[in-house]
This record gives C-alpha cells, structure tokens and sequence, in this order.
C-alpha cells in the first residue's frame, strides 16, 4: 500500500473522529445530538468506511441513533451500539473468553488455587518447573489458556490469571474501580515477586498491555515478556495522530454506550464483534457466553481504559527480552499498516523479537494452537 494511500484512509478517518470528539454526554432528558451533527458525522463515517473495509457499522448505528434524537440518553446511547472495529480488535468490550457455561472459570482438575489472594484478581496453578504467568484478555477467562497449559505443564509451572469480574468471576476490588490495568500491574508485580525465580509473564490483548506495565514496575522481578496480539497504543488504530487526551472523549462515548445496552443489544453487538476474532463456531459460540457472563461495568471501565493507555514512550524502559505475537491473516483488513504498527511502536524497545502467526485472527492461541505452543516453546528454550 503507497504513502498516499494510506494518507488518504487517515484523513477520512480523521473527519469522522474529529466529530465523534466533538459529541458531549447529555442530562437526562437532553437530546443526544443535533441531527445537523449526525447527518455530518454519517458522512464521514460513510466515506472512511468505504476506505476502511473493517469499519462498517458506525453509520448504521448513527441511522439508529438518528431515529432516536429525542429519547432519553439511555434510550439513545441504546440504539447507536457501534460494531466492533476489527483493527483494534477492543470495541464495546468485544474481547470475550470464558471457560463454563455457569459462568464460573473452568480449569483442569489437577490446577490448585494459589495460596496468594488480592482484589483484583486469582491465580490457579498447575505444571511443574520454571514460572509463567498468564493473563487474559478483555473479558477473557482464564481458561482461554487452557490448550496452551496442556501443552506446557509437563515442562512448566503455570500460573492462569482470572481477573475479577471477567467471565463470571466475582468482581471483588474490581467493583467500581477506576483503575483496574493498573491495579491488575501492581498485584502481578507482588505475585511475581513472591515465585522462587523470576517468571515469563505472558499477556494477550489487555493482558499484554497489563504484563508491560507490570513490566514497568520498579520492583517488578521477571524473565522475560511474551505480548500477545496489542500494541503499546491501541488508540493508533483509530487515528494515528492519537493521544490519550485526544481519545478520552471517544472512551468516555463508548463506555457510556457500553453500559446503556439492553441485554439483548449486547449480546447482538458481541456476536458481530466477535466473529471478527476468532475463527471456529465453536469459539465464537463460548465466546459468546462468556462475554455475556462478564461484570459489564468492570468490563466498560477497562476497555475505556485500554483505549486510553499509551504506553509508547515507555516501551523503552523495559530492560526485560520482550517477544511480541501478533496475529497475520487475509481476513485482516489493511495487514500491511497493522504490521507497520507493530514494527514502528515496538522500535524503542531494546531487546524484543517481532514474531507473526500466520492463518490467526486476534486469539491466536485459538486459531493456531500448535503454531502458538510451538513458538512458546521455543520462545521459551532461548
């Protein structure tokens, strides 16, 4: 893809953001926004989505939205649901794994709970030999690594992070937290600190972003990092002139959006959103019920939180080997700006090996389990 090209799928991204910033929380009762507003902001989303193939429901939502102007914020916030924007592989907390259909996270039966207990989250333990410690996702549970600690735990001690109100599990401290990366960061920090030897922490998704900045602790004692599928600065992936300050009110929109959905509009929005990160039917439909499990308010505050976490100018800091997995398919639009992305934000970091995995959406150990454990072993063996 040329220069131009992309130059010319930024600027029309850049319209439709611009406005999208622009859009105030109203009272209740108010209007949601003028209809002037939304007719400008259905243009522009209009005209990137025809650049940007994976960007296809904002200007449906905004019809709805339309429709609606003068409802309630509830009912308007309802009915403009945005479907998920597969670049960032985030939106209106589409990443969802759990392992149960109560609810409740499913382990082997040989795993043991950790003796260790804090707010935010639980660890269950299993396997033999050196540490890894590995945390989820958006939503995710634990269990999304249950194919990956099969395949290590005859070589490995595994530790299986269940973040508090994900997947069913209680939300605890996370309940009404306001900062739950970073309280996630700390405790893993504690966690890691209290092993015999430093461990490998593994991250996917949210979990990545969280095991960096765990890795940025001043006190935090680990091996090495392996981040799965996420970049310092997801935002970039919406517009690349992006900040933290500049992305809060898109954060601020979605997560209000996030917490105003039916039960019925969720669990439709997650469907859309998930079949775009993970390939089987069979994922998609735990998926599904996992994400449906979730605490929804702990859910919206760390997806706004991940929107806003710009960890760029950080990356450089981590003294540890850092081994970053992203996910390579034909079904990714724009794969050649993604890999850029991953090239061009991971380039402070002093000792890191970018590594893709072929034929996988975002949950790669998913897709391409024996690819994946393959790579971690020898990852791992280094």
């Amino acid at each position: 893809m040329s220069s131009s090209q992309d130059g010319g799928q930024f600027d029309e991204r850049a319209d439709a953001l611009v406005l999208l910033t622009s859009v105030h929380i109203p009272r209740r009762g108010e209007r949601f926004l003028p209809t002037r507003r939304v007719a400008a902001i259905r243009v522009a989303l209009g005209n990137f989505d025809r650049v940007m193939g994976g960007w296809t429901r904002f200007a449906a939502g905004l019809d709805i939205l339309a429709k609606a102007l003068t409802l309630k914020v509830a009912a308007a916030a309802k009915g403009c649901a945005m479907r998920h924007l597969w670049l960032g592989t985030f939106f209106i907390a589409l990443l969802a794994i759990s392992a149960c259909s109560e609810g409740a996270p499913d382990f082997a039966e040989d795993d043991t709970e950790s003796a260790f207990h804090n707010p935010y989250f639980s660890v269950t333990v299993s396997g033999v030999g050196p540490d890894i410690i590995l945390v989820p996702g958006l939503a995710s549970s634990g269990a999304v690594w249950d194919g990956t600690v099969t395949a290590l735990k005859d070589r490995f001690t595994l530790h299986v992070i269940q973040v508090n109100g994900f997947a069913g599990a209680p939300a605890a401290g996370n309940a009404g937290n306001e900062n739950v990366l970073v309280d996630l960061a700390a405790g893993l920090s504690l966690y890691a600190n209290q092993l015999d030897d430093p461990p490998t922490l593994i991250g996917h998704s949210l979990g990545g972003l969280v095991a960096m900045q765990t890795a940025l602790q001043t006190d935090a004692e680990l091996r090495r990092l392996v981040i799965v599928d996420v970049l310092p600065f997801f935002s970039v992936l919406m517009d690349p002139a992006a900040s933290a300050e500049s992305i809060a009110p898109i954060s601020a929109f979605m997560k209000a959006t996030l917490l105003s959905q039916s039960d019925d509009v969720f669990e439709q929005r997650q469907a859309e959103a998930l079949g775009a990160l993970v390939k089987s039917e069979n994922d998609l439909r735990k998926a599904l019920t996992w994400s449906i499990e979730s605490d929804r308010a702990v859910m919206a505050q760390a997806m706004s939180e991940v929107l806003v976490t710009d960890l760029r100018s950080d990356v450089a800091k981590i003294t540890v080997p850092t081994i970053i997995l992203y996910a390579k398919d034909d079904d990714i639009p724009n794969m050649d700006v993604v890999e850029r992305y991953y090239q061009d934000l991971y380039a402070p970091l002093p000792e890191h090996n970018l590594i893709a995995i072929e034929a996988a959406l975002h949950f790669i150990m998913l897709d391409q389990p024996e690819a994946f454990v393959s790579t971690l072993k020898t990852v791992l063996d280094d």
